[in-house]
């Protein structure tokens, strides 16, 4: 009968070996655990399940199998190996040490425990002392690839470049497949503006995995800055062939189509960008910039003011956005915040968008002083969208506002809800009359990219004369 028990064990253990060798884990597990459920003293049993469960990423269940093998035999440095890196990937590091420690102690020449003792180490801030380890590691095993590309991490994090990227060329050597490794080399040769040789390594990454977007974003970069733009707007497009969420593939691809003078293309990038990001200040800032090179001055003014809305101060955009407002024709206005003026900045590049809608509430009085042709102390909306400048005497209790052609107030912009805010009247006490503006539709449903006044989110505002709104 024993022997029938221990034949049918056998029997499982092996079915799990091959299902492992397969890379069917699942099915390897339930079949380790049946020959332990037969024979629960076989230590072996036990650590082949926890590699399993590790390959599963079942990290909880690996250390406990693990740790139930070296119950049953202490002194086993594959077991002791193994936990180590169940409890890494857990993010007990220093537990993890502990085991790494124990294999080596056990088996000094245990390279693969240095190499993740030196993973350990790096995750605790302690970069020499992984280095140290993974030296170790490459003297008992000088090809072992892995610790050069670690090794790599670990002198780049500490500023030696040089260094760094010697130690990417013998991962290479040893693996000349590892991508990972031409990519970070690459970036490293990027870094240093050597960028012949990033382009080359660039190149490398992508013939090993064609699929890779990152490597097409940062080989459209390269492209860019050795001022081959149409290269890059390519690798650009297979970045966002992969990915077309990536907004800074469509921000460099913006920029790159501006520098080749394909202001409508550069403007229809800029502004697939600021769909997937409204906030990028750069993108507001670059897409006003070729609006105002194609003479769209009034749609550059629109862009460069949600540009200011992110970011109040910044002086190279009040200067763009005055030479916007010369040009245009429109009476100079001295903004509500002031610019701060520089003579001494670094040049922008230059791009652009479509401009999104821009409301300024006024009561008896414009922007510029002027009386404004409404009763006095009615309130008055002007806005300005892609369809130009208008003004909108209020009189009614409630306005909607939005993309939504029903709307009360329609506004013409891709960046606006069909259904962004709502106006609701104000009836105080000294008969003046005054507007709530509330984010949103009537249900309480929020807009998409909410309400700026005054360069300040906000969800609800009464607002007051001057107030300048940003949808």
């Amino acid at each position: 009968m024993a022997r029938s028990l221990k034949s049918e064990a056998e029997f499982f253990l092996h079915q799990g070996l091959q299902l492992s060798q397969a890379g069917a884990y699942e099915e390897a597990s339930i079949s380790f655990e049946r020959a332990l459920q037969l024979y629960p003293s076989w230590h072996e049993t036990c650590y082949f399940k926890g590699i399993a469960l590790y390959e599963l990423q079942r990290y909880t269940d690996a250390a406990a199998c693990f740790q139930q093998a070296l119950d049953l035999k202490p002194n086993y440095p594959e077991a002791l190996n193994s936990h180590g890196m169940a409890l890494f990937s857990l993010g007990s590091y220093e537990a993890a040490i502990a085991s790494y420690d124990k294999a080596i102690k056990l088996r000094p020449d245990f390279h693969q425990a240095w190499y993740n003792r030196g993973n350990a180490l790096d995750k605790s801030n302690c970069h020499e002392a992984a280095l140290n380890n993974f030296d170790q590691a490459l003297k008992l095993e000088p090809e072992y690839s892995r610790s050069w590309y670690n090794r790599a991490i670990i002198l780049y994090k500490q500023g030696k470049y040089e260094a760094a990227i010697a130690s990417y060329d013998k991962a290479i050597e040893f693996r000349p497949h590892y991508s990972n490794a031409w990519y970070n080399r690459a970036n490293i040769l990027n870094r240093l503006k050597r960028y012949a040789e990033a382009l080359q390594s660039y190149d490398r990454v992508l013939t090993i995995k064609s699929d890779w977007y990152a490597a097409y974003y940062n080989h459209g970069n390269v492209l860019h800055k050795l001022k081959r733009h149409e290269e890059a707007v390519a690798s650009y497009d297979n970045a966002l062939q992969i990915k077309p969420t990536l907004y800074e593939a469509w921000y460099n691809r913006g920029n790159a189509l501006d520098a080749l003078g394909q202001y409508d293309d550069a403007i229809a990038s800029y502004r697939e960008a600021l769909a997937l990001k409204p906030n990028l200040r750069e993108g507001w800032y670059n897409w006003g910039s070729t609006l105002h090179k194609a003479g769209r001055y009034e749609a550059a003014i629109a862009s460069y003011d949600r540009a200011l809305a992110l970011k109040p101060g910044d002086p190279v955009c009040w200067e763009a956005r005055n030479l916007a407002v010369g040009k245009s024709g429109r009476p100079y206005h001295q903004p509500t915040t002031s610019p701060i003026y520089a003579t001494d900045y670094d040049e922008q590049t230059f791009v652009e968008g479509d401009t999104d809608s821009n409301i300024v509430f006024a009561s008896a009085y414009g922007a510029n002083g002027q009386i404004v042709r409404a009763p006095q102390g009615q309130p008055l909306l002007v806005i300005e969208d892609d369809w130009g400048r208008r003004e909108i005497l209020l009189e009614r209790d409630r306005y909607s506002i939005g993309r939504d052609p029903k709307s009360d107030i329609c506004l013409h912009s891709q960046f606006v809800s069909r259904h962004h805010a709502v106006l609701l009247r104000v009836n105080h006490a000294n008969e003046m009359v005054a507007y709530q503006i509330t984010d949103g539709d009537l249900s309480g449903k929020p807009s998409t990219n909410g309400l700026m006044i005054n360069g300040k989110k906000s969800r609800s505002l009464e607002l007051q004369s001057e107030d300048a709104i940003v949808f």
